[in-house]
């Protein structure tokens, strides 16, 4: 398999992260596995909580840290507009990674 693309996304505002705002995140591209454990995750079955769940596990960097997991309850924290960044960097790496794919011919 290839490698996943990932993105850097800045926040205005920042995820809460131990008395701190964290505002630099990398995002990767997700699989289908990350997509069947966001519909395990979610706490609720709505589109939004779903997307949360999503976006958490595919933060693989926060502020240069690989270590600090995210969680959907953290995510729950954003102001709307860092949510939005989020969701358009998720956007933006799935979109990558599909015009990625689309550059192998099948055999």
């Amino acid at each position: 398999m290839s490698e996943l693309v990932t993105v850097p996304v800045t926040l205005k505002h920042g995820i809460p992260i131990a008395g701190k705002r964290a505002k630099n995140v990398v995002i990767r591209e997700p699989l289908l596995d990350d997509m069947i454990a966001a519909e395990n995750e979610a706490t609720q079955f709505s589109p939004l909580a779903f997307r949360r769940a999503l976006v958490a596990r595919q933060i693989v960097s926060i502020d240069g840290d690989t270590d600090t997991p995210v969680t959907p309850k953290m995510l729950g924290q954003l102001r709307p507009g860092d949510w939005q960044r989020l969701v358009n960097g998720l956007n933006q790496v799935e979109q990558l990674g599909e015009a990625g794919a689309g550059e192998v011919s099948p055999t």
